[in-house]
């Protein structure tokens, strides 16, 4: 679970925060801090997170505020830790407005990061990054990123990326990239390609590109390709596929196979 809010509060008892990362490190570099002493130091790092990760809410009640390095902490933070935490709070409300979705809020943006709960919905956009808990639905465009967990359903467009966890569901179109864990469902359109782990089941269609480990599963329709690694089962739906499976080939009836005098490791796999 991603702690969802982060900040840098410095000397000057300002607070920083970005839409676009959560993490200290992007942060201290964007500010040109170099985090190395502890003593005395010019910035505290603060995190506010969910009490509950099952009950993301907006309300203050529900979240907690932690302060890292606590035992070293700057006596400029110490003499002012109301301000400090007055300030930091005020922060945290401009980040789940801008940042958060719940229950069944709407939600769209770009170049920006999201965290979608609940039965949420996310439209992301250009290089925009979702995380989507719960039942929370997203659609991704242009090069948006997706790390889908839980129950939550991702419809990925353009060159979207998609790492999809537990029972999450993803359709990948165009030439979105899915990376399928635990018991992931993907199904996969025109030339999108999927990389699939665990339990994961992909329906690939179109010629889109499959590669399956452990015991994953794939069903291959229309002129479909699927690498096939592992104790994995690949299903052949169409006369067009191909799948290489264990060193062997299956090629469909109508598959077009291209022959050639010299083929290298690489160029297989």
């Amino acid at each position: 679970m991603c702690q969802f809010f982060s900040c840098i509060i410095t000397k000057d008892l300002k607070v920083h925060w970005s839409k676009r990362t959560m993490a200290h490190e992007d942060l201290l570099a964007e500010l040109k801090l170099e985090d190395k002493k502890l003593e005395e130091r010019d910035f505290v790092k603060i995190e506010i997170a969910p009490k509950d990760v099952k009950k993301v809410s907006r309300s203050r009640d529900d979240w907690v505020y932690k302060v890292d390095e606590t035992r070293t902490l700057p006596n400029w933070y110490d003499e002012n830790i109301v301000k400090c935490q007055k300030a930091c709070w005020k922060a945290w409300e401009e980040s789940v407005e801008a940042c958060l979705a719940v229950d069944k809020e709407e939600k769209s943006g770009k170049d920006q990061l999201f965290f979608a709960y609940d039965s949420a919905t996310v439209r992301a956009y250009n290089s925009a990054t979702v995380i989507a808990y719960g039942s929370a639905k997203v659609e991704a465009y242009g090069s948006a990123t997706v790390r889908a967990y839980d129950s939550a359903t991702v419809r990925a467009n353009d060159s979207a990326k998609v790492e999809a966890y537990d029972s999450a569901m993803v359709r990948a179109n165009d030439s979105a990239k899915v990376e399928a864990y635990g018991s992931a469902t993907v199904e996969a359109y025109d030339s999108a390609m999927v990389r699939a782990y665990g339990s994961a089941k992909v329906e690939a269609h179109d010629s889109a590109t499959v590669k399956a480990y452990g015991s994953a599963t794939v069903k291959a329709y229309g002129s479909a390709t699927v690498k096939a690694y592992g104790s994995a089962t690949v299903e052949q739906k169409s006369d067009y596929t191909v799948v290489l499976c264990h060193g062997k080939i299956f090629v469909g009836e109508k598959a077009e196979v291209v022959r050639a005098s010299v083929v290298k490791a690489a160029e297989v796999l």
